[in-house]
């Protein structure tokens, strides 16, 4: 079809006076094979006659009418004002344009009744507007088509997200696998800031060697740029170390550290992990230090010595005239740390300095950087009294993972998601890797079931070989070649304590009685020869160590060829030692679980009829309360916590005055704001439950006798609006606190009960007289107590408040 061009008249005004008519350039009597056809067609028509034609409207048509489509000159209509909103500015209407004027031209498409034909009218063949003078200054705003739109696509992902298809990629992967991941992002970028990245098999791994976490940092910065990189690494009772998690951090500030440690704390207590005992840092930051205490707080922090001097070749090895020099200073701080003794440090350190004086700036940084403020987590005169298995001064096994992980930190300061994505290129090596280190796991766990070295079947191991792991055997043996040399000397051993592992003196003394050593003198994270997660009345920790050493000591008075000393601990098959307690007069006893040692008195442990858990899922402390109350539904502790934030809300005054902070009222909101939390799994240490506060609570609303038990402070909580006539409709209740865990404690009627919360009897409700005659209703059982523990009365006037 032959297209006609208009002469066109070249002016540049617009208005009612100017027009320039093409209709017949758009009059056809064609009919269009369908509405592409004659939208391309008017198109082409309108380019080649310097006007760019668009679609104005569209009706699909319904019932009996027909399909049609309006089209217009791209300058049809007018700009209008913008209504201002309500509190805005008048002055926003929208700036006028140059472009749209009102151009009167307009054209309109049929559908026909036949197939999907279509037929074109002129409805208005004027421009009130020149044409464009070239087609360079048309806008051209046609649809691209399908290749080009793929390619645009593609151009445009690169260019805001160049690795976007490789982290879906990597995403993929990790769940197919069963990697757990977690992160954080920027709010306004959606970049990831953080990412957290474990394993399943790593938490179930921990869930059997729990007892001591490693965590190496390594972190970089570079102007305004910082960055940092966590591994987190366990420890087998056979020395190996196994993956717990990699943390990608955009920063290496104290806050970005935190969250770190938050997330594997949170995964611990949703994997049903324990917490560590000891946490070992390798690492040089300030910043992480005080994120460890800040997040595991009742766990022990120790600096990695074997580490500490690398840290200084690093900062000064070319300070130092020549490397013999360096070398022997490096030797001497490997000396000066492992110091048994606080005098003995104090001497290696003037030592130190003296011999080293032409250095200064080293002498500085060893001192005042490392030494003065963190010699209690680092020197062996110090850290040597902490049960850490050799962890914090043995030099840790460098697996093919790790020299896997190690390979993907290179430059720190990149952003995180660049980091995260040489995962995505190292994937199969990390997971084949992760898979060699479990094989290796369990393959040096089933060795320690039959032991072969001759050297080993000796026959004082004879209760050891197949119960111990053959590390600790190795460890015992460097001792037992030690007992003729020590015999007699006084006992200045550190391994009783560091490795829950006898000494050389201690062996000489089975030695001299020609008995084999015991299997209860062996710390049972040694016995643990298996995966299998632990159950739940298994924990190991510093009080058996304690118990062990004061049998220990006790056997310099006893006699050699007496009878053997009782059993603390069980046998090589059972998995959960005990330690039994005897009341005197008593027939009955009562096994009490190592883990609960410490959550009473020991005055009260006759009494003891049993003690029972609940899950440590941050709500345990308002669960024992509902277990004891009857409540055995599993959401129990949601009904307490409700009822105790209604006692607070109803009797708020009371309980202002109670507390007496110095504000009256803000210890009653605080605590009605750790009462509000009905999340699943509570993470929140602010929500957990306190003492002696909310013992208050309690009592007074359940109007029962309510016992806190700990080993620290044991306090009884009365009713606050109970009259003594009452009491014998009152219930007496107890709940044990140890290792930041409460649990229900059941003791025998009439037992020994603690001295009253101080604060009841100074701000109760009722007359002078009326904690007098509460305290003569438990006179005897008072007495009681204090005479066993009379200790206990002295620390009530400065009650602490512990965290659940």
């Amino acid at each position: 079809m032959e297209v006609d061009k208009a002469a066109g008249i070249g002016c540049s005004d617009v208005g009612s006076t100017f027009a320039l008519d093409h209709t017949s350039q758009f009059t056809t009597t064609e009919i269009f094979k369908s509405r592409k056809d004659l939208i391309e067609w008017v198109s082409r028509v309108g380019r080649s006659n310097g006007f760019n034609i668009v679609t104005l409207n569209s009706d699909v048509g319904k019932g009996n009418r027909r399909a049609t489509i309006t089209l217009g000159c791209e300058r049809s209509g007018k700009y209008g004002r913008r209504t201002p909103k309500k509190g805005k500015k008048k002055n926003c209407g929208r700036p006028q344009g140059k472009k749209k004027c009102g151009c009167p031209f307009k054209l309109k498409g049929r559908k026909l009744e036949t197939n999907d034909d279509w037929e074109l009218k002129v409805v208005e063949g004027i421009h009130n507007h020149a044409a464009w003078y070239s087609k360079a200054d048309i806008s051209v705003s046609s649809r691209l088509p399908s290749e080009d739109k793929l390619r645009g696509r593609d151009v445009f992902k690169d260019d805001i997200s160049e690795s976007g298809s490789e982290m879906q990629s990597l995403m993929i992967k990790l769940s197919k696998y069963n990697y757990i991941e977690q992160h954080r992002s920027c709010p306004q970028t959606k970049t990831i800031l953080d990412f957290f990245l474990t394993h399943l098999s790593s938490f179930k791994l921990l869930r059997a060697f729990a007892r001591v976490l490693e965590v190496e940092c390594i972190s970089k910065q570079e102007g305004n740029h910082d960055g940092a990189i966590l591994m987190i690494f366990g420890r087998t009772s056979t020395d190996i170390p196994f993956f717990v998690g990699i943390v990608f951090l955009s920063s290496n500030q104290k806050e970005s550290y935190v969250w770190a440690l938050r997330t594997l704390q949170g995964l611990m207590v949703t994997s049903g992990n324990t917490m560590p005992d000891i946490i070992v840092l390798i690492t040089t930051e300030v910043a992480l230090m005080e994120a460890v205490e800040v997040v595991f707080s009742r766990t022990k922090l120790l600096l990695c010595a074997w580490a500490f001097p690398s840290f200084v070749e690093f900062a000064y090895e070319e300070v130092f005239d020549l490397k013999e020099e360096l070398d022997y200073f490096l030797k001497r701080l490997d000396v000066l740390i492992s110091s048994p003794t606080a005098a003995n440090f104090e001497l290696q350190l003037l030592q130190l300095h003296n011999d080293f004086s032409r250095y200064p700036a080293v002498l500085e940084y060893v001192t005042h950087t490392w030494l003065n403020p963190h010699k209690e987590k680092l020197v062996a005169a110090w850290t040597n009294v902490f049960m850490h298995f050799g962890v914090a001064n043995s030099l840790r096994e460098n697996t093919k993972l790790q020299e896997i992980l190690g390979n993907l930190i290179e430059n720190l300061t990149v952003p995180v998601k660049n980091q995260i994505l040489k995962l995505e290129e190292s994937f199969e090596e990390i997971h084949a890797g992760l898979e060699l280190q479990e094989t290796k796991i369990n393959a040096s766990l089933e060795s320690c079931l039959t032991v072969n070295a001759d050297e080993l079947r000796l026959p004082e191991f004879k209760e050891l070989c197949g119960a111990i792991s053959v590390t600790a055997l190795h460890l015992v043996l460097q001792q037992m070649m030690l007992v003729n040399i020590v015999d007699g000397d006084l006992c200045h051993c550190a391994i009783r304590n560091t490795h829950g592992l006898p000494c050389a003196h201690e062996l000489a003394k089975y030695k001299k009685g020609d008995r084999p050593i015991p299997l209860d003198c062996i710390d049972p994270y040694w016995m643990k020869l298996d995966t299998k997660p632990l159950g739940k009345n298994v924990e190991c920790g510093v009080e058996e160590s304690m118990k062990l050493h004061k049998l220990f000591m006790e056997m310099d008075t006893s006699d050699p060829s007496s009878p053997p000393l009782p059993k603390i601990g069980g046998s090589a098959q059972c998995n959960t030692p005990t330690v039994h307690f005897k009341e005197e007069r008593q027939s009955e006893v009562y096994h009490m679980p190592l883990k609960y040692v410490g959550t009473c008195p020991a005055v009260l442990t006759p009494y003891i009829v049993d003690i029972k858990d609940v899950a440590a899922d941050g709500h345990c402390g308002f669960r024992a309360i509902a277990s004891l109350l009857g409540n055995t539904d599993e959401d129990g502790w949601m009904t307490v916590r409700r009822d105790l934030m209604e006692e607070l809300e109803l009797k708020s005054a009371q309980y202002a005055q109670l507390y007496r902070l110095e504000s009256l009222g803000k210890r009653v909101i605080e605590l009605s704001k750790s009462l509000d939390c009905f999340d699943r799994v509570c993470y929140d240490t602010n929500h957990w439950m306190t003492m002696p506060e909310m013992g208050h609570i309690i009592a007074t609303r359940y109007n029962v006798v309510l016992m806190h038990l700990s080993s620290v402070q044991s306090l009884t909580f009365l009713p606050l609006r109970t009259l003594p006539s009452s009491f014998s409709s009152l219930r007496e209740i107890s709940v044990g606190f140890v290792n930041g865990h409460f649990v229900q404690v059941h003791l025998k009627p009439g037992h020994p009960m603690p001295p009253i919360a101080r604060d009841w009897e100074r701000y109760h409700e009722h007359e002078r007289t009326f904690p007098e005659e509460w305290s003569t209703l438990y006179s005897a059982r008072l007495d009681h107590f204090k005479a066993l523990q009379p200790e206990a009365y002295s620390k009530v006037d400065k009650e602490v408040i512990k965290i659940d």
